[in-house]
């Protein structure tokens, strides 16, 4: 018994071209970056705004642990 290969052809698509790459050349720090600081600036505001309301020290004062 012996095998012999036969080749066939494959279709394929046409070639489509991708243009995100170049919208995006170059500006790939702000994608990465952007969702950082949005974390980062709620993180800042939830701590500023404790601060301008003193909750903590009030809570402590209540008799409240820091948990």
């Amino acid at each position: 018994m012996t095998i012999t290969p036969t080749l066939t052809h494959v279709h394929s698509r046409d070639h489509i071209e991708d243009k995100f790459p170049d919208f995006v050349n170059g500006a790939y720090g702000i994608y990465l970056a952007l969702p950082l600081m949005i974390v980062f600036l709620r993180m800042t505001h939830g701590i500023i705004f404790e601060k301008e309301k003193k909750l903590r020290e009030g809570m402590k004062i209540m008799g409240l642990s820091n948990t």
